[in-house]
């Protein structure tokens, strides 16, 4: 996206902040594993539920990837992130 933002195609551009965004999101959750796990007991629970997590979030972005292409042939009308938060607009 920092490389491509100044180009001009504003649908590539919408895809690659909805990428970043899904990314960054995938490692606040690593960075929180990091530190919540570092509490004993209730944060090792929280931790392994935050794991279980990450790994919702990797599945969720390899399906995004192979709806992506076929999203962006039709318009890129919808995100192909299932579950996204936009830090970066």
């Amino acid at each position: 996206w920092i490389i491509e933002k100044d180009k001009g195609n504003q649908r590539a551009t919408a895809f690659h902040v909805s990428n970043l965004n899904f990314s960054l999101l995938r490692t606040a959750v690593g960075v929180g594993i990091s530190i919540i796990g570092l509490i004993p007991y209730i944060g090792w629970i929280i931790a392994i539920l935050l794991w279980l997590a990450s790994i919702v979030l990797f599945v969720f972005h390899i399906m995004a990837a192979a709806k992506a292409a076929e999203s962006y042939k039709n318009g890129g009308s919808t995100d192909p992130f299932i579950f996204n938060i936009q830090m970066i607009k």
